[in-house]
């Protein structure tokens, strides 16, 4: 385990700080904890920690003040500081310390400071994998010094055939026997935090896959593994266990792609690549499968070399459900297609001055599929090319939302457009401010809702912050208090 130090003079963030962030689940054991500065030099003395997260505004001896006397007594250790300022002198005079991370105190979350630790925590594995540091695995997790020393294989850095197989011989995985490399991608609805996403993953993996396979994390946020060959379960329904077993505990959809089987050591990389290209294919062909080497995309230039110069002519010759068509005919790879798309969607918004391209674009690049992506693009274009089209799904958003808070930057997002791309396209081609249609919306629909509720109920459904801000809205768009309305109608 890679040992932590915490030190903060506030109690409430140092409990927080040790209790919410599963250290030891992660690699990490909290050796020690200090108030002051002064009680951390004493800590870190004895403990001798590899990462110390400290505050710098404390008592006696604040945080930059401590690191200062460390550094001048030797330590080595690597510090995140937190700062609740942002003073710039402060963050020159961490640099100048040496500091690893700054962070802002009053922004940072649980899953935020995980993440700066993680850094800071593969710069010392990086540092010691590299200096062949035989008591390495003393200080550092085992599973976390494989999982940088794979990263370094999969990169080419490390070229001694006879280090890699023995390392991968203390996995159950004998190469000569012949191993494949496989890449997973993970696909999951709403927000995930992506790091702890893939060690979950790769734990459930592990478990079911069990001897003669390592799963680890590569730098670019992927997942990799290298499977022995031959065994008594097909590699189909082994994929098939982990994509289960992922969906149900982790929502989520795994794709995986596969090498050939190789059995030398320094066709790793080569065979990393390779796996990669195949579980690519899942953008194309689609998520949750298993994907093997006859699957890789066959590139064809020429197809490619066609497919642009047909956006020159864009929506004539090209209409946007036949892009992705070409796309997939061309045999070109994900960044390429999304390239293409991208292109499309500029030269199809050339001639709409106000048109916004820019949430289309960050969109389309989001997406998981080319169906998906395809997708958007057929969406952008309908709305760009009627304007008409586009007020009505204004219109019908804000009926379906109209007991909401229903906003200007609501509206935009839904359509995705920038809000005041929506602005003026509503004045332009009704004649009427939108924030005033919404109002008069709202007032509407509290006058059907007075025929059977009270004055402050209605208030509260239709979201208006207060009911004397309903009153007062409601009283200068229609001349009468919502009280006297109700009367009028209970008189009738």
């Amino acid at each position: 385990m890679m040992k932590v130090v915490l030190i903060d003079d506030e109690p409430l963030h140092l409990v927080g700080m040790r209790s919410i962030i599963p250290w030891e689940a992660h690699g990490f054991t909290v050796v020690g904890e200090a108030r002051t500065g002064k009680e951390g030099v004493e800590v870190i003395e004895r403990e001798r920690p590899d990462i110390v997260v400290v505050d710098i505004l404390m008592p006696l001896m604040n945080g930059l003040e401590m690191i200062e006397a460390l550094r001048s007594h030797g330590r080595s250790a690597r510090f995140i500081v937190l700062s609740c300022m942002n003073d710039i002198e402060y963050y020159r005079r961490a640099i100048q310390l040496g500091v690893s991370e700054y962070l802002q105190k009053d922004l940072i979350t649980p899953e935020l400071l995980l993440e700066a630790v993680n850094r800071v925590a593969e710069e010392v594995r990086r540092e010691r994998v590299l200096e062949g540091d035989k008591d390495a695995s003393v200080v550092v997790n085992e599973d976390l010094v494989r999982t940088e020393f794979m990263n370094l294989v999969l990169s080419g850095v490390i070229q001694n055939g006879s280090t890699v197989a023995e390392r991968l011989r203390s996995c159950g995985i004998e190469v000569e026997q012949g191993v494949r490399v496989a890449s997973l991608g993970i696909r999951t609805q709403g927000e995930k935090a992506e790091e702890l996403l893939a060690y979950s993953t790769i734990g459930i993996c592990s478990q079911i896959w069990g001897k003669g396979a390592c799963f680890f994390r590569v730098h670019s946020g992927q997942i990799a593994a290298i499977l022995q060959d031959g065994s008594e379960v097909p590699i189909e329904r082994m994929f098939s266990r982990m994509r289960m077993t992922a969906e149900q505990c982790l929502d989520c959809v795994l794709t995986m792609g596969v090498s050939e089987v190789i059995r030398d050591p320094l066709g790793i990389p080569a065979a990393y690549r390779l796996a990669v290209a195949a579980e690519e294919a899942g953008y194309f062909s689609g998520a949750g499968r298993l994907y093997m080497p006859s699957s890789v995309r066959r590139y064809d230039e020429a197809a490619y070399q066609a497919i642009k110069r047909r956006i020159t002519h864009c929506i004539d010759e090209t209409p946007p459900g036949k892009l992705a068509e070409l796309i997939m005919a061309s045999g070109t790879d994900r960044a390429h297609a999304v390239h293409v798309m991208t292109a499309y969607l500029y030269r199809c918004s050339a001639s709409y001055r106000d048109f916004d391209v820019q949430p289309w674009i960050e969109a389309l690049e989001r997406a998981d599929s080319l169906a998906e992506a395809a997708d958007c693009v057929d969406r952008m274009v309908a709305a760009m090319s009627s304007a008409g089209g586009m007020v009505g799904a204004i219109r019908d958003y804000v009926q379906r939302s109209i007991r909401d808070r229903v906003s200007l930057e609501a509206v935009a997002e839904q359509v995705h457009m920038s809000a005041s791309y929506v602005s003026r396209l509503f004045k332009r081609e009704t004649g009427e401010n939108l924030s005033d249609y919404i109002r008069r919306e709202k007032i509407e629909e509290a006058k059907r809702c007075l025929r059977t509720h009270a004055v402050g109920d209605v208030a509260a459904m239709l979201g208006y912050s207060s009911t004397g801000h309903f009153i007062s809205i409601f009283r200068e768009q229609t001349g009468m208090t919502p009280l006297k309305y109700k009367k009028g109608i209970e008189g009738k």
